[in-house]
């Protein structure tokens, strides 16, 4: 699985100078201190775990995917 830093969460993206977290609205600008350490709220890009997105919950704020083995892993919620 890729490092879990601003970079590889669903919740950023770059603007012309750097990336800024979009978590909850708030369009906040990161900081390279910030972006290498990430924060709890961290879900990888879809398209960075190697499996199949099967759910996904907004209220638990958790993201399901089925590996290739058929097994479940949950990002988010503790996982």
């Amino acid at each position: 699985m890729p490092r879990r830093n601003c970079r590889t969460c669903l919740h950023s993206s770059t603007i012309e100078n750097g990336w800024i977290c979009e978590f909850d609205g708030q369009n906040r600008e990161l900081s390279r201190a910030e972006q290498k350490a990430g924060c709890p709220e961290h879900r990888l890009l879809p398209g960075l775990v190697p499996g199949t997105q099967v759910d996904a919950d907004p209220v638990e704020r958790t993201i399901t995917y089925e590996m290739a083995d058929g097994s479940e892993w949950v990002d988010g919620g503790g996982a």
